[in-house]
């Protein structure tokens, strides 16, 4: 179960004003309106982000690559290989990476750019492949520039879209 159930009535009535969607967010099961239920309805969700015991992440620059490693998020309703992660860099400033709120906006003159796209770690794979060694997972950001400092933010979501961030990592990859 990953969520709540509500009885309701018509002494007790549950009234929906902002809509229900699936799972998957590709279509709506009720658009955003209202909705009144004298019933009972089963809404499942999942409402908390996964949880990051060691927010760090470890880098190793090249001149036009970063290796990233940090280690795997928990969550309560998912396994933890059904996780996905995403990787965003700025040159910028950390704090245009800082929180998913400013990495979202990407108010100039932040340039944020999502290196890494929302992927699940494979066991196999390289380059901007998120790879799984146990805890361990590792990724190569790449197409850099040489002997540019570079702000890192790695984000965790699970499969009901609720994300958690690890720290900011900042790095300067090296000269030619």
């Amino acid at each position: 179960n990953k969520g709540a159930s509500f009885v309701a009535s018509n002494a007790n009535p549950l009234t929906i004003t902002k809509g229900i969607y699936r799972n998957d967010a590709t279509t709506n099961i009720l658009s955003p309106g209202s909705l009144t239920v004298m019933g009972s309805i089963d809404i499942r969700s999942d409402i908390s982000p996964p949880f990051i015991q060691t927010k760090n992440i470890f880098m190793s620059p090249g001149s036009n690559t970063i290796n990233l490693f940090w280690y795997k998020a928990i969550d309560d309703k998912i396994d933890t290989d059904d996780l996905e992660y995403c990787v965003y860099i700025s040159t910028y400033q950390s704090s245009c990476v800082s929180t998913k709120e400013n990495i979202f906006a990407n108010a100039a003159p932040c340039n944020n750019q999502q290196a890494i796209s929302w992927q699940k770690p494979a066991e196999t794979g390289t380059g901007t492949t998120i790879r799984k060694s146990g805890n361990d997972l590792t990724v190569d950001a790449i197409g850099l520039s040489p002997n540019e400092t570079y702000y890192i933010k790695i984000l965790v979501r699970d499969e009901e879209h609720n994300i958690s961030e690890y720290d900011v990592g900042q790095t300067t990859t090296t000269n030619i």
